[in-house]
């Protein structure tokens, strides 16, 4: 049941850190980990729970892997369409922190983008 945004809740997605690890003598591909921080702070006067999504970057070449490293929370993947969810209890005035980071590996020299 959704009734539209909430005021009380402000959510912030901010990347944290990139790193390039470039190829070396037995590897020909480089290897570029993300990691992103979302946070959510509940202005409200009651405790609310939360279901936060987000995605991996899907990718449609074999040359090109990405790999979920983890998250500070238990967060159910869904491999095929790199769906991230979690569902968190954010108390009253309190503030809750999701950290997550995967890697992408592709051929030296390839430019990835996602959307």
């Amino acid at each position: 049941f959704g009734f539209g945004p909430d005021e009380g809740l402000v959510v912030e997605r901010r990347l944290t850190s990139r790193k390039v690890d470039a190829a070396w003598a037995f590897r020909q591909s480089q290897v570029a980990t993300y990691s992103y921080t979302i946070e959510l702070e509940n202005f409200n006067q009651r405790n609310v729970e939360v279901e936060v999504t987000d995605q991996l970057p899907i990718s449609k070449s074999q040359d090109i892997k990405v790999i979920y490293l983890g998250s500070n929370r238990q967060a159910k993947v869904d491999a095929e369409t790199g769906l991230l969810r979690w569902t968190l209890d954010v108390g009253k005035g309190a503030r809750s922190e999701i950290t997550f980071s995967f890697s992408v590996e592709c051929p030296v020299g390839t430019d990835v983008h996602w959307q």
